[in-house]
């Protein structure tokens, strides 16, 4: 483990730990500082468990690099906002969670 602190992001699809009647589950991304990937996950897995939650598949956990552009302007800014959210506190920092209905 390294002694730096960098932030990390990643993409992942969660399910409901307790069952939803009318949702399934859903994906998220979310930014958190932390000393290696493996941290990170830890530290995303522990929130989302506080919000019962499980993460059933992760994208991808990479360092974020700051100047990453996006499709559109409003997305760029809001992931710049999430980035420095990141940058000042130890949380997990969630874009918006998108969820999908059963069948």
């Amino acid at each position: 483990m390294k002694n730096e602190l960098s932030v990390y992001w990643s993409s992942f699809e969660f399910a409901y730990e307790k069952n939803n009647v009318n949702l399934k589950g859903g994906f998220v991304y979310c930014l958190v500082k932390a000393f290696d990937a493996r941290d990170a996950i830890n530290k995303i897995e522990s929130a989302l468990k506080l919000q019962n939650l499980i993460c059933i598949k992760m994208d991808y956990v990479s360092i974020y690099e700051e100047n990453t552009e996006w499709e559109t302007e409003e997305q760029t800014r809001n992931f710049n906002r999430l980035y420095n959210m990141a940058q000042n506190n130890r949380d997990v920092n969630f874009d918006d969670f998108y969820s999908y209905q059963t069948d």
